[in-house]
């Protein structure tokens, strides 16, 4: 929610500015600015809006209220107030709807006849449709008692800021023609010494904050006891995942003993396995060494009598070559006086 108060007043406590744009959303401090419509000088009083992320409304309220009680007690009377709210806002709801009525309590319900409610931002509507989606939303601000229902029906209009400088200073001419004067209800609030804290606009934006407190206090509550409960749901996981790998080291610690037990209840049976195993290997030792003992000498015997087989060769060769020999020795024997045989010694070898 953004406010601007208008005043007509020549009042000497209204610094003198140079003219400026009109309805300008944004604004952090109470501002004063001149312009002249319609051949007549006014002054724009720009306040913050009620929707700061950096103030809170209490002190946006007081800072306000503070300035309307000074133009109260300088006699300067307001023309009328203009409420400022961007139409692509979808709805007035939670600390909107506070806002709207705290403006009925800051204005006084009997005086919301100088008020004009305008929305802007028509011009960021980028389509027909948004347009239209634009249209309905500000029908139903207009028709909604939680929103600005009531304020239209206590005098309030609704105009559009939708054209720039041109509908600023028409918003604002129409304004002045009406000619009204007025005070509003908390600047007699004040005069009267009320705290602004306990005046009309001021106890809705006490309520507004106790409730927030409230819904706050409640939402810490929901918050720490949801973090009390994955506190215990963290613990019971830990517990839990303690007591399964308790359970998971018991079995493998029963798997490892009785892998144990049955080692050592088939280490007798390996044992003799394995000495059978070193017999049988032993024996296969054996009948290979008495395997190539044998190739062995059959391979002497095989030489041997390849040997002998040359030496009858031999021999047989040598006998072949003595046969003509021994018949010319007997040839020649007949033709001489026989003599005695002589003896003949042959060795074999």
């Amino acid at each position: 929610m953004h406010l601007s108060f208008l005043s007509s007043s020549h009042h000497s406590r209204f610094p003198q500015q140079e003219p400026t744009k009109f309805l300008l959303q944004g604004t952090s401090t109470i501002s004063i600015h001149t312009a002249r419509v319609d051949g007549q000088d006014i002054y724009l009083i720009d306040t913050p809006g009620f929707d700061d992320t950096t103030r809170s409304d209490t002190e946006i309220l007081e800072d306000v209220a503070a300035w309307l009680k000074r133009s109260y007690d300088a006699r300067i009377t307001l023309a009328g107030i203009i409420y400022l709210h961007r139409i692509q806002d979808n709805r007035v709801g939670g600390p909107g709807a506070a806002n709207i009525r705290m403006f009925k309590e800051l204005c006084g319900a009997d005086r919301l006849s100088c008020v004009v409610l305008a929305t802007t931002r028509w011009d960021s509507l980028s389509d027909e449709r948004a347009r239209s989606q634009a249209i309905a939303r500000e029908d139903e601000l207009k028709s909604t008692p939680g929103f600005w229902g009531e304020l239209v029906r206590c005098g309030a209009r609704v105009c559009r800021q939708d054209e720039g400088v041109r509908s600023a200073e028409k918003i604002v001419a129409d304004l002045v023609q009406l000619r009204m004067r007025t005070t509003l209800r908390i600047q007699e609030e004040v005069a009267d010494g009320v705290p602004v804290n306990e005046t009309g606009a001021g106890r809705v934006v006490e309520d507004e904050m106790k409730k927030m407190k409230a819904e706050m206090a409640t939402m810490k509550k929901w918050i720490e006891d949801l973090l009390e409960k994955q506190a215990q749901q963290k613990k019971a996981a830990e517990e839990e995942r303690a007591k399964w790998d308790a359970e998971r080291e018991d079995q493998r610690r029963r798997k490892e003993e009785k892998r144990r037990k049955k080692e050592e209840e088939e280490l007798p049976k390996r044992k003799k396995e394995t000495e059978e195993y070193e017999e049988k290997r032993k024996a296969w030792e054996r009948e290979k060494q008495q395997w190539e003992e044998n190739r062995k000498a059959r391979r002497t015997i095989e030489e041997l009598e390849e040997k002998i087989k040359a030496l009858e060769q031999g021999f047989r060769e040598s006998g072949n070559r003595q046969k003509p020999k021994d018949a010319d020795e007997k040839a020649d024997s007949t033709n001489q006086p026989t003599n005695p045989p002589k003896s003949r010694t042959c060795i074999l070898m």
